[in-house]
């Protein structure tokens, strides 16, 4: 039968839970520094393409003005689920949206 000096500690298990946060920090990190360019180069063309998408709404407006150009966070979302195939918004009349 196990005595109590077979099970961890108070402390034992409040350093196991520090060693385990400090891992996972030291992991986070090492993988965002991996991928630190193609993470940037993805949020990069995101935020073109949302401005993009903003400027070309604009140009729609001036000849449709029921057309609403929307804000640049609406674009940002709009633009970020359309590159993963889930488009919010109905297929647009101008062409060039």
């Amino acid at each position: 039968m196990p005595s109590a000096a077979d099970y961890p500690t108070h402390d034992a298990r409040r350093h196991t839970w520090a060693r385990r946060l400090r891992a996972g920090i030291r992991d986070t990190q090492v993988v965002l520094r991996e991928f630190r360019r193609p993470l940037l180069l993805f949020f990069g063309v995101l935020f073109l393409a949302a401005l993009l998408y903003r400027v070309l709404a604009g140009m729609a407006q001036a000849s449709n003005p029921a057309i609403d150009v929307p804000s640049f966070v609406e674009a940002l979302y709009l633009v970020l689920s359309m590159i993963f195939f889930q488009a919010a918004v109905d297929f647009p009349e101008p062409w060039y949206l």
